[in-house]
């Protein structure tokens, strides 16, 4: 999703995402920009019709001059630029991407659908469907370089020039002091101004602040699902193997988030092949860990393995 569109700045109902979520996100708005040694207390105001509209229309201007290559009326710079139909091509003479990536994406996102899609018929063993689900993890997990070289490549073309344009008009359109109300950049010359350091602390806030509302409307994904369901998933985010002895890794987000998530997995038999299992929700269990002889803050959480009882211990890929 384009940073465009994660930060359409509608509140969502009430009832949708509760009270505290909603005091959450309004607090966000609210930051702090630090300038020649004070600090200025800063808010983005929920943008109006009028300047989203202008700052698409804007956009779109960008988007059309980086294409044909036009010069830019600020900057005067001429390049052009290709378009996001093309930037696989535009990746592939940078060195980003190559013809093993394009196999192992393509590979990946088949496999994904096609064990998504065989876990929503059901008609399996439980135990089947806890390894697909395994699978799928590992699936996502190695789906992320991949995505990442994908954005690499995204960003060399017009559609990222025209995008980073919307975000910046709209920092410039919504951004106030809070003391009087007045803005906190002039213009969009103003805010390009690279002596102007309060330019990147204000875009580093709009894009945290549409980060939050993406996740507010993340889909969980499937695997994750039947793991809460079936008894595999407990309130903290461990994901036990097949016997529910031990935690093979944890989501490391808060299982509040998926609270609202609703899917319903059904047909699954147990090793006998005839009892159907019914779903019995996140497991009750209590797990004691003992203390982690490092970070988990600075470590991957999907490389981590936690025994119960025992110290974790990090898996080398």
């Amino acid at each position: 999703m384009s940073e465009q569109e994660k930060t359409n700045d509608t509140v969502a109902p009430q009832d949708v995402f509760g009270p505290s979520v909603l005091e959450q996100l309004d607090n966000l708005r609210y930051f702090d920009i630090h300038d020649g040694g004070e600090i200025h207390k800063c808010v983005m105001n929920i943008a109006t019709a009028d300047e989203v509209g202008r700052a698409q229309a804007y956009s779109n201007d960008v988007y059309n001059r980086k294409k044909n290559g036009e010069a830019d009326p600020i900057t005067h710079i001429v390049r052009q630029l290709p378009t996001k139909d093309n930037m696989i091509e535009a990746g592939r003479e940078k060195g980003i991407w190559t013809d093993q990536d394009e196999i192992d994406y393509t590979t990946l996102n088949n496999q994904i659908t096609a064990k998504s899609e065989q876990l929503a018929q059901g008609r399996m063993y439980l135990r089947e469907a806890h390894q697909k689900c395994l699978e799928l993890r590992q699936h996502r997990k190695d789906l992320y370089p991949l995505n990442a070289k994908r954005f690499l490549c995204y960003e060399l073309t017009a559609d990222a020039a025209a995008e980073e344009a919307y975000n910046k008009y709209m920092v410039v359109a919504i951004t106030t002091y809070v003391k009087d109300g007045s803005r906190v950049f002039k213009d969009l010359q103003d805010f390009e101004n690279p002596l102007n350091g309060k330019s990147k602390q204000a875009m580093q806030h709009y894009i945290d602040l549409g980060n939050f509302r993406e996740q507010l409307v993340q889909q969980a994904p499937p695997e994750v699902v039947f793991f809460r369901d079936y008894g595999f998933l407990d309130e903290n985010g461990n994901i036990y193997d097949f016997n529910k002895q031990s935690v093979l890794y944890n989501m490391y987000q808060q299982i509040e988030e998926l609270e609202n998530v609703v899917e319903e997995f059904h047909g699954f038999y147990a090793d006998d092949g005839t009892t159907v299992v019914e779903p019995t929700g996140i497991l009750k269990k209590e797990v004691e860990i003992d203390e982690l002889p490092f970070d988990v803050g600075e470590t991957d959480i999907d490389q981590v393995v936690i025994n119960q009882g025992n110290i974790a211990t990090v898996v080398q890929d």
